[in-house]
Formats: structure tokens, sequence, C-alpha cells
């Protein structure tokens, strides 16, 4: 690595890494908030399709398109509405929003859209203090995470016990099901991806674990948690 010299060109490891800061918090904003590209469903060459943003995703889920005709949300003619992509909407609008305003950017009064919070967050990626983008980013694709596992769910393994999270220990949470009634499921979820667990999540708190960070995750609850997901492993639809 080079020595640091005062130019946008400068190679050195520590601009390095405030340049990858800055891209990874791009690709997430970029996810929730733009149309983008599938360049991973086509061949080399192809014209990919554009997909809508995940927000827009999470908001047709939240209002049911399903039921209505079309989308791609889990919600039944039993409900209104998609109650979890409900939940999730609120909470991400909110924490855009507060990002937002938090960073100077916006006002404090009702947020106009979280698209709108979001596009104020790109434009003003490249004036954020690092260390402060890189703890945000890591919110932002953790939410990235959560909703593409809610909208298209893949393979899932409960895991038995208390979310080691100090603030929430949850062992289980409630849900709606089509008839409205309540239904307790396990707070933890392995969610795979091919024959490997690629992260865990807390249902009740929103806690992730990525790969990472699964052997922190081990040693908090129990050192042969994965043997045991290998063993029992199960399809959660």
């Amino acid at each position: 690595m080079g020595e640091h010299v005062d130019s946008v060109d400068c190679s050195c490891f520590g601009c390095i890494q405030v340049w990858e800061t800055r891209s990874r918090a791009r690709d997430a904003l970029t996810l929730l908030c733009r149309e983008h590209p599938r360049f991973d469903v086509v061949e080399f060459g192809e014209v990919p399709p554009v997909e809508m943003s995940l927000i827009q995703q999470l908001r047709l889920a939240s209002q049911n398109t399903v039921a209505g005709g079309g989308g791609t949300g889990k919600g039944a003619a039993g409900l209104p509405f998609d109650f979890v992509a409900t939940e999730m909407m609120d909470a991400l609008a909110a924490c855009l929003h507060g990002d937002a305003v938090e960073l100077g950017l916006v006002d404090g009064f009702a947020s106009i859209s979280p698209e709108f919070d979001g596009e104020v967050l790109l434009g003003a990626l490249g004036s954020v203090d690092a260390e402060v983008l890189e703890s945000k980013s890591v919110v932002w694709r953790d939410w990235t995470t959560r909703i593409v596992d809610h909208l298209n769910p893949g393979r899932k393994t409960p895991i038995p016990g208390n979310c080691p999270n100090a603030e929430c220990g949850a062992s289980d949470w409630v849900t709606v099901d089509e008839d409205g009634g309540s239904v307790h499921a396990p707070a933890l979820y392995a969610v795979w991806k091919d024959e490997r667990v690629d992260h865990i999540q807390c249902m009740c708190c929103s806690m992730l674990w990525h790969r990472h960070e699964l052997f922190d995750f081990a040693r908090l609850m129990d050192p042969f948690i994965f043997q045991k997901l290998l063993a029992n492993s199960s399809v959660e639809d």
C-alpha cells in the first residue's frame, strides 16, 4: 500500500477502507430505494431484468397484493395485509428517516417517504464521516437481508432456546395466521444458502448473526449447535 496523498486517487489502506465503506452503504441503499438490474439471473452479455426496490416490494407485500391478483407478498385472503411486512415497513421507514435526521439531512418532521429519505442519504454518502457511515451501513445491509428473507423465504431451521441478544432474550414470537389467529413460533431461525448456514435471525428483535459471527453465536448458545442443525434441518414454508 502506498503513502496517503491528498487526492481522490489515493491508494493507501485507509482510503481504500473508506471507499469500501461508502460502496457497501451505496449498494445497500440502492437495493432498498431504487429499481436495480438483476445481473445474477442472466448469462454474461444478456440484458438483465429490472427489479423493483426492496421498499416497493415490501410495500406491495404489506398491501396483500397476492390476494388482489399479483405481487410478492405473503399475505392471504383471510388477512387485510401481510402483518409482518407492515411492521417491517414501518420500522424501516423510521430507521431511514431517523438516520437522515441524525445526519442533519432533513428536518425532524414526518417523512415524505422512505424512498425520499433513502435518496437523501445516497446523495450525502460522500460527506458522511466514514466511521459513522460504517455503523449505519451495517444496519442498512441487515435490512436488505431481512426483507429478502421475508419476501423470498428459503430453507430455514428453527433453533430452540432464548435469543442471546441481551436486550431481547425471547424464545418464541407471535405471528398471525391467515384466519387472523395467533401462532407461536421459535424466535431463532438458521437461514441456509446452498448447503450451509448463511445467517441466523431472531424474529423478535431482528438481530442478525452473519456467517463470520456464527462462532460467536454458538459460543453464546451451544457449542454443538451446527452439528444439531445439520442433523435436524427442516424447511419452513
